[in-house]
């Protein structure tokens, strides 16, 4: 049986000058493996989250007041030192652009960069440096300046920075905000080749990409949970339309069609192929 890798316990969490929480006395497990979506209106809590389990939000944000605890893989994220939990958690924030040096000269040495610091082997560097920009399809942009890329392929190169220390926990922060529809693909193909590989937390508005790569779902409000459990039951059971947090994009169109219509609205559809049967019984 998997074991809780993450652990939240009673957490709560102001930033400083602010009498406002961001986070509420919040609860939750994580299994190894598994992948989870974190899903909420705007203002909910879900960045403020990510940056607490991937330790930035202790590191670099002082002066904030929290209570509970957030432990990633037997680490507490608040008191351990930064260069220990960047080996047990990769994060990949928003703003891609943020993560990179600006002062190495080609992609493959900002891959390199982690791994050189911590003083890898040169020949093992080397052939994971290969093995990353394969794996996230960047291998013919090995020689480009990195901060020359555009928005999808500085992400594709961010991703492969943040595996390069090969953490096994991968927290993604909106990972397709800067990705055309071919990119968003290409990314949840490759997160589906991650998953059962790293424990997976994605916060994530493009809820088209959960049916085939999520587990479990944690859906906030202003700083609290809502909901923890099955996408499939949230989605179906059409409490996101409750929470008016979105769903999948062809579960919205059969809700609106259904509602028009004036048909019984008890089940939605969760998966695309769902969506093509029901949207044909109804038309």
């Amino acid at each position: 049986m998997a074991s809780a890798l993450i652990k939240v316990e009673n957490f709560s969490y102001r930033y400083k000058g602010s009498q406002k929480y961001a986070l509420a006395n919040l609860s939750f497990a994580v299994e190894e493996f598994e992948c989870c979506g974190i899903i909420g209106p705007s203002e909910a809590g879900k960045t403020t989250l990510a940056l607490a389990l991937s330790a930035v939000l202790p590191h670099y944000f002082s002066g904030g007041w929290k209570e509970g605890n957030v432990v990633v893989d037997g680490s507490d994220a608040f008191t351990t030192p930064l260069e220990k939990m960047t080996r047990k958690v990769g994060f990949l924030p928003q703003n891609s652009n943020i993560y990179l040096t600006g002062i190495k000269p080609t992609v493959r040495e900002e891959i390199a960069f982690s791994m050189e610091n911590l003083g890898f082997d040169r020949g093992l560097m080397v052939q994971r440096v290969e093995d990353l920009m394969r794996e996230v399809g960047i291998s013919h942009l090995a020689d480009r300046d990195p901060l020359e890329l555009s928005g999808g392929e500085t992400q594709r190169l961010t991703l492969a920075c943040v595996l390069a220390l090969d953490p096994p926990v991968l927290i993604l922060d909106e990972p397709t905000l800067s990705l055309d529809p071919e990119g968003i693909r290409a990314l949840s193909a490759l997160l589906r080749r991650l998953k059962g590989r790293k424990t997976l937390l994605i916060v994530e508005q493009h809820h088209e990409i959960f049916p085939r790569l999520v587990d479990s779902i944690l859906v906030m409000d202003q700083g609290r949970k809502v909901y923890r459990g099955s996408p499939r039951e949230f989605f179906a059971g059409g409490f996101s339309f409750e929470r008016e947090v979105g769903a999948p994009v062809w579960t919205e169109l059969y809700y609106e069609l259904s509602r028009r219509a004036g048909r019984s609205l008890a089940s939605f559809p969760y998966t695309y192929r769902e969506a093509l049967g029901k949207l044909t019984e109804l038309t």
